[in-house]
């Protein structure tokens, strides 16, 4: 009898054994696979950092050459739709940079940069306003705004940091427009200080001071003041010294400054 108890203590040890030594086989595995997992969320988070600085500097050389830019447009985009370019959210633009994974749009995945495009958008100020004529296309007209796209990591493993990635802007863009059709018949990114003074009206001198000069809107008036642009019509409100103090005081009296930054009307 004894014999036999110490055979059966022998092969529940043994049993015991093997267990523990599955038991931390398994937690070895199981580590190894988390820390697989997490240098390879490691390394496309990495990747897709990476590709999404390199995607916007080939994209600003893309946008800069105006016939690129426009032949890039995608056809669902290449009408104007100011109401949305004024808004929070923006117009929708879409681009293709010549081949089918490199296509920018809503929800496109572009693997050789390891990023999503979740959004790109061509905002303006408020009111809409055109900075002029386009010098190329006869009877179009100019619209700046800015161009941002939103971006997203690839990959189906867990990102440090989750996989949304913040909006970059891309550049300064300039949308030449038929005013009657809303067809876009042209665009130019732009990156340069210098270009951006022209394009919106202003005298660049990089020497001065102040290197980008923008023409008075009130040139016109002689010793006017300029007060700001009518809410309907967009035209400058310019108005002379005496044309304030006749706003201000009653007919037959005058202004008088007390000195102190404050004034009042006062009668001969």
């Amino acid at each position: 009898m004894c014999k036999r108890t110490h055979l059966s203590s022998e092969s529940g040890s043994t049993l015991l054994v093997m267990m523990m030594a599955i038991a931390l086989l398994g937690a070895l595995a199981l580590g190894v696979m988390s820390m697989s997992s997490f240098i390879a969320g490691e390394t496309r988070s990495l990747n897709a950092t990476t590709g999404a600085r390199t995607l916007l500097t080939v994209f600003q050389g893309f946008l800069t050459q105006p016939g690129l830019c426009f032949v890039g447009l995608d056809s669902a985009t290449k009408t104007f739709d100011g109401a949305a370019a004024i808004t929070a959210e923006g117009m929708p633009i879409f681009f293709n940079m010549g081949a089918a994974t490199n296509t920018l749009k809503d929800g496109g995945a572009l693997d050789n940069y390891d990023v999503m495009v979740d959004a790109i958008r061509f905002r303006t100020p408020s009111p809409l306003t055109s900075i002029g004529n386009d010098p190329s296309i006869p009877g179009n007209v100019l619209y700046s705004g800015t161009l941002s796209m939103k971006l997203s990591k690839l990959g189906g493993v867990s990102m440090p940091g989750g996989r949304a990635m913040k909006e970059r802007v891309v550049s300064t863009l300039l949308i030449s427009v038929n005013p009657t059709t809303l067809a876009i018949g042209g665009c130019y990114g732009t990156l340069n200080a210098q270009q951006d003074c022209v394009n919106i009206g202003g005298a660049y001198d990089p020497t001065a001071a102040v290197k980008c000069k923008i023409p008075y809107p009130c040139e016109a008036t002689p010793n006017s003041i300029f007060l700001g642009y009518d809410p309907v019509t967009n035209i400058p409100k310019c108005k002379t010294v005496a044309q304030i103090v006749g706003d201000a005081c009653p007919a037959g009296q005058y202004l008088v400054s007390d000195g102190s930054g404050g004034s009042t009307c006062q009668s001969p």
